[in-house]
């Protein structure tokens, strides 16, 4: 039986460049993991900011568009002396202010990134006598700030009340920076005091734009939806 030899082999050069063309297309293909890898990163955390704000502005749209009184919430005593009829110093202040009111609050403590959800409601005692009960209904971390405007559209130069429409605007600032904003008209709205101005057919509160929570914020603040 004959044998058959062959002296063919692979040469020191094709066995480099085999090497290098190897060596190309794994870090092209760790590159392109570790670009997907970082992108799901990035998507899953707006995502899960996304679905957070969502919650915040839920509550905001639901209890604002019932809400006969809007409070801002601030122990800032620079703030809350000088524009008594919708800033209040504490929640119970807030409280005590509408003493028979039901609704709900969202408050963020000082250096804190949880927003807090308060319901009330009231509870009949007897006697004529009326407790609000207060309970935390949900609890939202990751929150940067919300900046809320309060502000009346006219139809007319001229205050005619009946053609004037309170509105409450908002922008929900997330850690990452996520955020979303909207406006929600307020149908019920009735102790907000607004800047008159008759060359215009929108007014502003003199206070302006009020934010809760924020970095290196000092004092807690929040905002109540009260109704009654």
């Amino acid at each position: 039986m004959k044998k058959f030899r062959t002296k063919k082999a692979f040469t020191l050069v094709e066995l480099v460049v085999t090497v290098a063309i190897m060596s190309i297309t794994a870090g092209v293909g760790i590159g392109i993991f570790a670009s997907a890898m970082q992108n799901y990163s990035t998507a899953s955390v707006t995502a899960s900011e996304q679905e957070k704000a969502l919650e915040i502005e839920k509550f905001i749209l639901d209890k604002a568009r019932l809400a006969t009184t809007v409070y801002y919430i601030t122990n800032d005593s620079s703030l809350n002396g000088s524009y008594v009829d919708h800033i209040v110093k504490d929640e119970a202040t807030a409280q005590l202010n509408n003493s028979t009111a039901s609704g709900g609050m969202l408050t963020v403590d000082a250096g804190s990134t949880y927003a807090k959800y308060y319901d009330l409601d009231k509870e009949e005692t007897g006697g004529g006598y009326v407790n609000i009960v207060k309970s935390t209904t949900l609890q939202v971390s990751g929150l940067d700030n919300i900046k809320f405007r309060l502000y009346k559209q006219k139809a007319e130069l001229a205050n005619e009340e009946s053609r004037i429409f309170n509105y409450l605007s908002y922008k929900i600032t997330m850690e990452n920076g996520y955020s979303i904003s909207g406006t929600v008209l307020l149908y019920n709205c009735k102790n907000v005091t607004f800047d008159a101005d008759d060359s215009s057919f929108v007014e502003y509160t003199k206070d302006g734009e009020f934010t809760v929570g924020g970095e290196g914020n000092t004092f807690n603040t929040g905002i109540a939806f009260l109704k009654g």
